[in-house]
């Protein structure tokens, strides 16, 4: 993912025109959590597709992403910014072999970027025309 302290104030780091999370399992590391503030306060929205294995995790990393969106807007509103772009759905580009995993769920099948979501976060452009 990206670092918190990469992307913070005062970095010399240009502003991303697109992140990409490819089967992130946002819900299963709390490592993720800055990162996402981070991206909430970028200077303008970029859009963020973040990748999963299932639709169930896909499911559980928008709710991760949801709970740092709210907790960013609840603290500092005027700083934060987000829009759904999609919820989760099969991503047409994932892999269509499946993966063999050892914790997997009986019945649930795992593929590379199985379903795809995205949003826009960061703080929205504001016109002084």
């Amino acid at each position: 993912g990206i670092n918190a302290e990469y992307m913070g104030e005062g970095s010399s780091c240009e502003h991303p025109d697109l992140v990409i999370a490819f089967n992130a399992g946002i819900w299963g590391y709390d490592d993720w959590r800055p990162s996402l503030a981070a991206l909430c306060r970028l200077p303008r929205l970029t859009p963020v597709v973040i990748t999963a294995y299932t639709m169930e995790e896909s499911d559980d990393d928008a709710d991760v992403l949801e709970d740092v969106v709210m907790a960013e807007s609840g603290v500092q509103a005027i700083h934060a910014h987000y829009s759904c772009l999609w919820r989760p759905e099969l991503n047409p580009f994932g892999s269509m072999k499946s993966r063999a995993t050892v914790t997997a769920m009986p019945g649930r099948q795992y593929r590379d970027n199985a379903v795809w979501q995205a949003w826009a976060l960061g703080r929205p452009a504001v016109c002084t025309a």
